[in-house]
């Protein structure tokens, strides 16, 4: 429609996506990603065995964050 404005909510920023005027993302997924891995490690007392996996090696979204929570020095619990 002439004169309307186009957004999209993109939480990895796709570079594919054009003609867009807005593309907007709840929140950092690095940063999301260490906190998930802090309060993990507090639930755990900071020690025991953990494993991340995502849904497919094309979760965008969730490889950000595991990836962030490492990059960021979040404290994953101790192995035993």
């Amino acid at each position: 429609m002439p004169g309307s404005k186009a957004s999209s909510w993109s939480p990895t920023r796709h570079r594919a996506l054009t003609n867009v005027d807005a593309d907007l993302g709840a929140f950092d997924n690095a940063d999301y990603g260490a906190a998930i891995m802090d309060a993990m490690a507090s639930c755990m007392g900071k020690s025991g065995k953990y494993v991340q996996f995502v849904g497919a090696l094309t979760a965008e979204t969730h490889l950000a964050w595991v990836k962030g929570a490492y990059e960021k020095g979040a404290s994953p619990p101790t192995p035993v």
